[in-house]
């Protein structure tokens, strides 16, 4: 301190606070001495909202108090703990974005560019119709979003909590196999798949990772991931529409369409995550595996 004034008060302050130290000490330890009982009582009175509580607690740290010690390292320990789920939730929604982003680019993909590839290759008349390239659109994505959670239920251990569901899934999946191969013949394999994990699996080990490892609002995370399904299945549509109005076929009209799946589905999916919370996130992730030169690109057009 340079103020003189300011370090006389200074040294005073701290030479009378040492005084009543030593002699607080003193007192302390003749009672400790002369005493009959092994605990004591200290009551302090004074008005409401005059810091009692304040110095109570403050006596119990500096004393190390043993319940007050305890529940620090309670406290430190939860709010670690609750850091540590915080992070990896985040890290849960970012990679959720990234999964849904690039399977929902390869989904479309597979949408418009299936059928052309086919007729090039095995010839019209034996080809797969249409609605069985949806199906397998379809049993793609839902089991990406599954890979996910799988991933993130097995690297938390939750084999216990988790038991049931394996074995549930594949009985619900044999029935529906059963019934549904009856009327529209092997596709019932692929649409009995697709139901099984999208409305059964996929929400039950989503309902476990959130009440067992992030403990955080599930109903948030169940919109946004229906919501981002959407815009899947909308610039998927979109993209669609707008390759069946090429009218060249063979090698030029697969490739002029493979063009527009990717940049037309990409610049969609640009425009809709744009708003996204974790958009800025997966975007420097995705700029991180670049080369340089590419990096100039994405950021002109981000």
């Amino acid at each position: 301190v340079e103020d003189e004034n300011v370090k006389s008060l200074q040294e005073k302050a701290i030479e009378r606070i040492s005084q009543r130290k030593r002699k607080l000490n003193t007192l302390i330890t003749d009672l400790k001495n002369n005493s009959e009982w092994d605990a004591f009582t200290i009551a302090f009175y004074g008005e409401t909202n005059a810091g009692k509580s304040t110095v109570i607690e403050t006596l119990r740290i500096l004393l190390g108090e043993k319940e007050k010690v305890k529940q620090r390292e309670n406290f430190n320990e939860q709010a670690k703990l609750f850091n540590q789920e915080e992070k990896n939730y985040n890290d849960f929604k970012k990679f959720t974005l990234i999964i849904i982003w690039i399977s929902g680019f390869c989904t479309m993909c597979m949408l418009c560019l299936f059928q052309p590839f086919m007729k090039i290759w095995v010839t019209e008349k034996l080809m797969l119709e249409f609605h069985a390239v949806i199906l397998f659109c379809v049993y793609f994505f839902v089991n990406q979003i599954n890979l996910l959670m799988e991933a993130y239920k097995d690297a938390a251990g939750m084999w216990h909590e988790d038991r049931f569901r394996p074995l549930t899934l594949s009985v619900i999946n044999l029935v529906l196999n059963l019934i549904l191969v009856q009327f529209i013949g092997v596709y019932g394999v692929l649409l009995a798949s697709c139901i099984t994990k999208a409305f059964i699996g996929i929400p039950w080990v989503i309902y476990n990772l959130f009440h067992v490892v992030f403990r955080q609002n599930v109903s948030e995370y169940i919109k946004k991931l229906c919501l981002d399904i959407s815009i899947v299945l909308v610039v998927s549509v979109c993209i669609y529409k707008l390759c069946l109005l090429i009218p060249l076929e063979g090698i030029i009209g697969l490739g002029i369409k493979c063009i527009i799946c990717c940049l037309g589905g990409n610049l969609l999916y640009l425009m809709a995550f744009r708003l996204d919370k974790e958009y800025k996130s997966v975007i420097l992730i995705g700029k991180s595996i670049l080369p340089r030169r590419l990096k100039r690109i994405v950021d002109t057009i981000v």
